[in-house]
């Protein structure tokens, strides 16, 4: 299969995104990554995701592109999770994202990126193609804010 089919096979399933850690599972390298962006046809979305020209922008685009970009494992956080989960009174002007600690160290331009000690898959939902909080886990987090520095650990 043509390396841009591949991209085209992963990108429908992502808003029309692609991100390098997409790469290996598709049998690709960064030669591909860099071809598609030569090519015009992906568009950089961020550090390390493309997007593709011929899909439209939308706000989970905008979203999803920043949990992409932010690593393979990373979530929507405490009020951006909230917001998307459809919570009033919270809103998406700048998206939070958590990933493991550990797991990544890479900044993103999309998003703010927080690094959490524990998030266990029971924390974690998908909604709209986004992996995100429970609002439960993204309602503890935005408490612990507002707590003390020894509980700040908590969110």
């Amino acid at each position: 299969m043509h390396w841009e089919a591949r991209f085209q096979s992963v990108s429908a399933s992502h808003e029309g995104l692609v991100a390098r850690f997409h790469l290996p599972e598709m049998g690709l390298d960064s030669r591909h990554w860099w071809r598609a962006i030569r090519s015009g046809r992906w568009l950089p979305a961020g550090d390390r995701v493309v997007r593709s020209a011929a899909a439209p922008l939308t706000e989970t685009q905008r979203v999803l592109a920043a949990v992409l970009d932010a690593s393979p494992g990373a979530v929507l956080h405490a009020t951006s999770a909230l917001a998307w989960l459809g919570m009033s009174g919270f809103n998406l002007a700048t998206v939070l994202v958590a990933r493991p600690r550990g797991l990544s160290s890479a900044t993103t331009p999309l998003a703010q990126v927080h690094r959490l000690r524990d998030l266990r898959p029971h924390d974690v939902i998908v909604v709209n193609g986004v992996a995100t909080e429970t609002a439960l886990r993204a309602s503890w987090a935005e408490a612990a804010r507002y707590a003390g520095p020894t509980r700040r650990e908590i969110g």
